[in-house]
């Protein structure tokens, strides 16, 4: 179906303008094939609005009828990239396509609708707000973070302030903070507490309503419903049967929200106050509990136990973690606070009086801006936050217990029973330590998947990190920034003991500037062949400015990075001359105990012969990389006849425009007998070796 035309019709759910373009999310309820079939089933489709920015004209709520191209949905290319389909599919979208005319749009105009209420107060908040404040405004408020750019997202996640753009629990606080205050005017007036009760379900409705009923509002709600209705009813409300009964709640509608990262954060970060806050208190001297300043300390403690708690979530889906959060939630939960309860109140003001509304909201379009500013200048510093990893997931259960024992401090009877608990969590991250050190010490050798191009990544036995070309270039992106800083931040490297770029094509050393800007890098080693290009120039400055050594490789030299492995290099020699800088390709074989790897860069038939001739049977190898991304220039046969491999890795691209892999290459590789792995159809390949065997690991 993928590249098909098709109509659709259906309501408009979301209007995303953050990028150029904009996207649509569109619940669709039928859809007209060219065969004159119709599917009149309901399903959820992303729409990529095009050059002509649709999405200017259109609102949530709308129905529309419409044409579009059917796009595939890009799939998790590399370990630790980001899930895109799934996260889409976690929205229950499966289906992406280019808006291509919009035949007819009705504009949603009943008033008991959620879209039409969400798409007003939208816009109300827009007029109230400058520009550059809306889509904090808006994410604030309603929970709308669509307009929020990348870096706006990463400064408030870096200062600890990123729970402020999700609407949570503190969120339904501040909005139905004032009635908290009016139940005692209900409580001896006839019908009152009926009409308290009636009151608050509306104002929870609504307001989970316009954000979408996200499923912290939905916790948020139902928790916040419970307590007061315990206040209206002079009832006692235990706080962890009520976090109960929201999670049971949930998850009886929804069983898979258990594995939603949100369900996790937001009850984690409930429960982990409910259990922790208390214990804190209790252990401050009355001064601090009671005095001036109890407020202040009190978020303080919020904030240190939320990031201290969530820790392990936060290192296990996001690899950051903010050190500052407490401190800069002491000034962003109550500008917070603020702004939500004096915006709704000139929301509510917009609605009859435009121009009065948004004249009357000026001091809440300041209190905006100085968030903005405030996580602007917190993630300038780059001590504010830290990337972390989260090496096995044993240390979710110890991080767990270790919370619970620290909620008992003050209960006797079952302090000693979560202590125990405890020390055995330990005890099992400890023996696993142990097992993983008795064993064999593994040699890791990763192909990214980075298009069309070249990126490969050796860990070795005593965990030093080598790379072997850095992937491709473009003008607005690279392989470095997109995949490989991601995935080294994710499996915790922070040091980088070598680059090799065995030759200077764009292909081969895209991301080696954005490596270095990233990491400490020890050498950068190359072919010692020059090449006109912005790209080559500027990454041979930055190392010098760097003071980053770049060291000229030719055949013969060998490698002691680590004395665990062979690195030697077979190719260039000095006595090559020709302009060809593939010819002058660094080829290198690493050995570890009885197996090897011979990597090949881009050399062509002219070196291999050389190699032939020089080093025999010493080509030997258990994996190659296939030279020149499966080219018929590379790969001939009596070099295949010497390296004899039992495997054969192929980074290219899929539909690339050199057309490669080229089929004679491939045949010659097939009869070579050894098992082809492309990245084009595989995506990235991982390979372990003991020093026995190299055995491919799964990761996908």
């Amino acid at each position: 179906m993928t590249g098909d035309t098709l109509l659709f019709h259906g309501q408009i759910i979301s209007v995303d303008t953050s990028g150029y373009y904009g996207q649509l999310i569109v619940k669709v309820d039928s859809t007209h094939f060219k065969q004159s079939v119709d599917l009149n089933e309901s399903y959820k489709i992303l729409v990529e609005a095009g050059k002509y920015r649709y999405h200017q004209v259109l609102h949530t709520g709308d129905k529309i009828l419409f044409t579009g191209d059917i796009w595939r949905i890009p799939v998790k290319k590399n370990p630790h990239e980001f899930d895109y389909k799934k996260y889409l599919a976690n929205q229950n979208i499966h289906l992406e396509c280019q808006l291509l005319a919009i035949i007819h749009n009705q504009p949603d105009d009943h008033y008991f609708s959620w879209y039409w209420w969400r798409d007003r107060i939208s816009s109300i908040i827009k007029n109230n707000f400058s520009p550059k404040n809306r889509p904090i405004a808006e994410a604030l408020l309603i929970g709308n973070k669509e307009s929020l750019s990348k870096q706006q997202k990463k400064n408030f996640n870096r200062a600890g302030m990123s729970h402020l753009l999700a609407v949570s629990g503190l969120h339904v606080g501040f909005v139905i903070l004032p009635i908290w205050f009016l139940i005692p005017f209900f409580w001896r007036r006839k019908g009152g507490k009926a009409l308290i009760t009636i009151l608050v379900i509306s104002i929870l409705l609504f307001y989970a309503g316009i954000t979408g009923f996200r499923l912290s509002v939905i916790r948020a709600s139902i928790m916040a419903f419970l307590f007061l209705f315990g206040r209206i009813y002079q009832k006692y409300s235990e706080p962890l049967n009520i976090l109960a009964t929201a999670a049971l709640v949930i998850l009886l509608f929804d069983p898979y929200s258990l594995f939603d990262v949100s369900f996790q954060l937001s009850f984690g970060a409930v429960l982990s106050i409910l259990l922790l806050l208390p214990v804190v208190q209790q252990s401050l001297p009355d001064r601090l509990r009671y005095g001036k300043g109890s407020f202040v300390i009190g978020i303080v403690l919020i904030s240190i136990i939320v990031q201290v708690s969530l820790f392990p979530l936060l290192a296990w889906y996001f690899h950051q973690f903010s050190l500052v959060a407490p401190f800069t939630n002491i000034l962003a939960i109550p500008m917070a606070q603020i702004i939500v309860l004096w915006s709704f109140g000139c929301i509510i003001i917009s609605i009859f009086a435009p121009a009065a509304g948004a004249l009357a909201n000026i001091p809440a379009n300041y209190l905006v801006a100085g968030l903005r500013t405030l996580s602007v200048h917190t993630a300038m510093f780059k001590w504010t936050w830290v990337n972390v990893h989260l090496s096995t997931p044993l240390m979710f259960v110890t991080w767990i217990t270790a919370i619970f024992f620290l909620s008992a401090l003050y209960n006797p009877e079952i302090r000693w029973k979560w202590f125990i608990i405890f020390l055995f969590a330990i005890s099992l991250l400890q023996i696993q330590q142990i097992i993983r050190k008795l064993q064999t010490p593994k040699l890791t050798f990763m192909v990214f998947d980075v298009g069309q191009g070249d990126a490969l990544f050796l860990r070795t036995p005593n965990h030093k990190n080598i790379f072997i070309d850095t992937g491709v270039w473009h003008p607005y992106s690279n392989s470095g920034s997109k995949i490989l800083v991601p995935e080294m931040r994710s499996m915790g490297i922070r040091h980088i003991d070598a680059v090799i770029l065995t030759h200077p094509h764009a292909d081969h050393i895209g991301g080696v500037i954005s490596l270095m800007k990233s990491f400490p890098i020890d050498t950068i080693y190359n072919s010692g062949e020059p090449h006109n290009s912005h790209l080559y120039h500027h990454y041979i400055a930055m190392a010098k400015q760097e003071h980053i050594p770049v060291v000229k490789l030719y055949r013969g030299r060998i490698l002691n990075i680590d004395p665990a492995i062979g690195m030697f290099v077979l190719a260039p020699g000095r006595e090559i001359s020709t302009s060809n800088v593939n010819v002058h390709s660094i080829v290198i074989k690493v050995v570890y105990g009885k197996t090897s790897i011979l990597l090949t860069g881009d050399a062509e038939k002219q070196s291999e012969i050389r190699m032939d001739r020089i080093f025999g049977h010493f080509l030997d190898a258990d994996l190659l990389k296939v030279g020149h991304h499966g080219s018929n220039t590379s790969s001939s046969a009596n070099f295949l006849n010497l390296v004899t491999p039992k495997i054969a890795a192929v980074s290219v691209g899929l539909h690339n425009r050199y057309h490669l892999p080229d089929l004679p290459a491939i045949k010659r590789i097939i009869r070579s007998k050894a098992k082809i792995h492309f990245t084009s159809f595989e995506h990235a390949l991982i390979f372990q070796s003991d020093g026995n065997r190299i055995i491919e690991q799964k990761w996908n």
